[in-house]
C-alpha cells in the first residue's frame, strides 16, 4: 500500500519599497491622526519653519523621505497594507520626536513699541479677594493702615488703583514715599502695573516672564532725553528661591539688553531690572538699586 505524499506549498513573498511621499495622503493622515505628536502645534514647537501638517507628511525634509520596506504575500499592495506599514513607522517617529528636548534662547534686542499698543484697558476677574491680597483695592477699609493708599490722585501711577498682592501693595506704599524725590530729578515718572500684557524672555533658555511693574523715568540729556525702562517684581518670601532665575534675568538686563529704535526720536534708552522687592528679605538690595536713579 502506498501513501500519497503532498509537497507543502510555500507562499511566495514579495518585498515592496515605498516612500511615504508616494502613498496616498488620506492613508498617511489617517495614521497620523492617531498620535498627538503629529498635531500641528506640537510639530511647530519642534520644527519652527514648518508651514503645515501636509508639508510634514509629504516633504522629503520630514516624513516624505522615509522609505518603507513592506513584506507581503500579495504582489500588489493594498491600502490596508500601506496603512499598517505607516502606522508602524509613525509610531517610531512619534516616539523619537516626543523625546526631543527643545532649547530656546531669548533675543537681547528690545524693540520699541508705542505704549498704547502694549498696555490697554483690561478686565481682571479675581475669586475670593480678602485681607490685603489679590483683588482687594489698596484703598479698601480692610487693608492694613501701613498699606492703605488712595492712588486715584497719584499722577505717577498710571491706573486709579492697585489690586495686587500684599507684597505689591507694600511696594506701592514704599514707592509713594520716594515718588516726590524722583520727580525732582526726572521730567516724567510713571509706574505701570503689567497685567500680563508684556512678556520678556530669559536670554539663556527663552523662559517667559511677565514682570509685575514697569517704571519709566525720563529726563533731559545733553542732546535730547534719557529714558529708563526698569522692570520690577515684588515677590513673596515663599517664592524667592523657586523664582530665583527671574531675579537673575532681571539683573542681566542692564548689561545685556540692547534697545533698538523703531521710531525716530532724540531719546537715549536704558533697560534695567531691579532685584526682587521683598520688604523682609530684599529691602537693602532693592533700595540700593533704587538709590542709583534717585
Amino acid at each position: 500500500m502506498f501513501e500519497e505524499k503532498h509537497t507543502p506549498i510555500v507562499a511566495k513573498t514579495f518585498f515592496h519599497r515605498k516612500k511615504i511621499a508616494d502613498i496616498e495622503p488620506a492613508v498617511i493622515h489617517k495614521a497620523m491622526r492617531l498620535f498627538d505628536t503629529f498635531k500641528f502645534n506640537v510639530l511647530k514647537s519642534h520644527y519652527p519653519n514648518l508651514k503645515s501638517v501636509n508639508e510634514f507628511a509629504a516633504s522629503s525634509d520630514y516624513l516624505g523621505g522615509i522609505e518603507l520596506v513592506i513584506e507581503s504575500v500579495d504582489e500588489r499592495l493594498k491600502n490596508e497594507h500601506l496603512y499598517a506599514a505607516c502606522l508602524q513607522a509613525l509610531r517610531r517617529v512619534a516616539s523619537v520626536i516626543a523625546g526631543i528636548e527643545v532649547d530656546y534662547e531669548g533675543t537681547k534686542e528690545f524693540y520699541a513699541s508705542r505704549m498704547s499698543e502694549v498696555f490697554k484697558n483690561k478686565k481682571v476677574y479675581i475669586t475670593d479677594p480678602h485681607g490685603d491680597g489679590v483683588g482687594v483695592s489698596q484703598n479698601a477699609g480692610m487693608v492694613s493702615n501701613e498699606l492703605r493708599l488712595d492712588l486715584s490722585g497719584k499722577d505717577w501711577f498710571v491706573f486709579d488703583d492697585n489690586y495686587g498682592t500684599s507684597e505689591e501693595k507694600r511696594f506701592i506704599a514704599y514707592f509713594n514715599t520716594i515718588a516726590s524725590d524722583l520727580k525732582k530729578k526726572y521730567e516724567e515718572v510713571y509706574l505701570i502695573r503689567n497685567e500680563r500684557q508684556l512678556a520678556i524672555y530669559s536670554f539663556e533658555h527663552g523662559e517667559r516672564f511677565e514682570p509685575d511693574y514697569l517704571l519709566f523715568l525720563l529726563k533731559k540729556d545733553f542732546d535730547g532725553m534719557e529714558q529708563y525702562q526698569i522692570f520690577i517684581e515684588p515677590k513673596g518670601g515663599q517664592l524667592l528661591l523657586s523664582d530665583a532665575w527671574k531675579e537673575e534675568f532681571l539683573l542681566q538686563l542692564e548689561k545685556e539688553a540692547v534697545p533698538v529704535k523703531v521710531f525716530v526720536d532724540d531719546n537715549h534708552y536704558r533697560i534695567w531690572g531691579f532685584p526682587f522687592y521683598n520688604a523682609e528679605q530684599r529691602d537693602k538690595e532693592f533700595k540700593a538699586a533704587m538709590a542709583r536713579v534717585l
